[in-house]
C-alpha cells in the first residue's frame, strides 16, 4: 500500500533474492519521505544506488544503517 511503511525481515538462503530485490526497488522509487535501510551486508547493484539516489533528489530522506567497528580506548 502507498503511504505505508514497509519492512523486509529476511532470514536463509532459501530466499527468493530477486523477489526481494524487486521488493526492495518499488518501495525506493515510491517513497515520499523516507527510505531505512538496515543491513549487515550492503552491497548494492547499479539499481540499488540508482533508486537511492533518485530517492533523494526528490527529497526523499534515505538512511543506511550498517555495522561499524567497536571504538578501542
Amino acid at each position: 500500500l502507498l503511504g505505508s511503511p514497509a519492512a523486509l525481515l529476511v532470514s536463509g538462503a532459501e530466499w527468493q533474492v530477486r523477489a526481494i530485490h524487486s521488493v526492495l526497488l518499488d518501495r525506493m522509487f515510491k517513497a515520499q519521505d523516507t527510505v531505512d535501510l538496515a543491513t549487515a551486508y550492503f552491497v548494492p547493484d547499479p539499481a540499488v544506488r540508482f533508486a537511492m539516489v533518485d530517492a533523494s533528489r526528490r527529497g526523499v530522506q534515505v538512511r543506511l544503517l550498517v555495522p561499524g567497528y567497536p571504538h578501542s580506548g
